[in-house]
């Protein structure tokens, strides 16, 4: 979406780090974030709202074993 990024890492062990970051200031529907809970999410509120990503947002997820 417009002003949204997505980044994925693999780290060493195999494991994927995604960081979502949306600095828009419309909430983008459709995100298909990881299966996992989020290891941070601001606002707070951002991390349970399903495929929608809020705006002026940031998620992280840690996807062990992948």
């Amino acid at each position: 979406g417009r002003g949204a990024v997505r980044a994925v890492w693999r780290l060493g062990d195999g494991s994927l780090l995604t960081l979502l970051v949306h600095l828009g200031t419309e909430a983008i529907e459709g995100v298909a974030p990881p299966s996992v809970r989020p290891l941070y999410a601001w606002p707070t509120a951002a991390g349970s709202t399903g495929n929608r990503l809020l705006p002026a947002s940031a998620l992280c997820y840690l996807e062990e074993g992948v």
